[in-house]
């Protein structure tokens, strides 16, 4: 009896520990057959989920016994559920997804950057300058014109 009662109390914490299962599969796309990389994984009314690897392999550990539906989802993709896939103690169930393209389409985004006219965190003075700004002054112009007037003595001269 003693022998007993020890090896039902080594075992008994195993037993504990040891109620759930392990979910594994693939998502790929459905035409090209190619793992798609970071595809999320989620199971429906739970907190559980992944993301796929560099192979399109998915792995989600320590998932209560139950029927559960399973929800796949990938940018440019139409998402896929699996539904009333039954997971059971100790054991690995597969679950694979095969999401088809899906053609996206938004509104334009327009982003607007503004900017305080004053910066309290500036300890400096600044000043911006566009390219126009650097177009409109008055030394470029002021060289230009000496280039072309060193331009025209040459010439001159080449001619003489």
């Amino acid at each position: 009896m003693n022998k007993l009662t020890t090896l039902m109390l080594l075992f008994f914490p195993l037993l504990l520990f040891s109620q759930t299962g392990k979910i594994v599969g693939t998502v790929t796309d459905a035409r090209t057959g190619e793992p798609l990389i970071g595809a999320n994984v989620t199971i429906e009314g739970t907190l559980l989920g992944t993301a796929t690897d560099i192979d399109g392999n998915l792995l989600i550990l320590n998932v209560g016994p139950g029927t559960y539906n399973f929800r796949a989802s990938y940018v440019g993709y139409q998402d896929m559920v699996v539904e009333n896939i039954r997971v059971s103690v100790n054991l690995t169930t597969e679950v694979n997804f095969q999401l088809r393209e899906e053609a996206l389409q938004t509104d334009a985004i327009v982003v607007v950057a503004e900017r305080p006219l004053i910066n309290k965190n500036v300890t400096n003075s600044t000043s911006i300058i566009s390219a126009q700004d650097i177009e409109n002054l008055p030394l470029r112009r002021q060289i230009t014109s000496c280039i072309m007037h060193m331009l025209m003595e040459i010439l001159k001269r080449l001619k003489e």
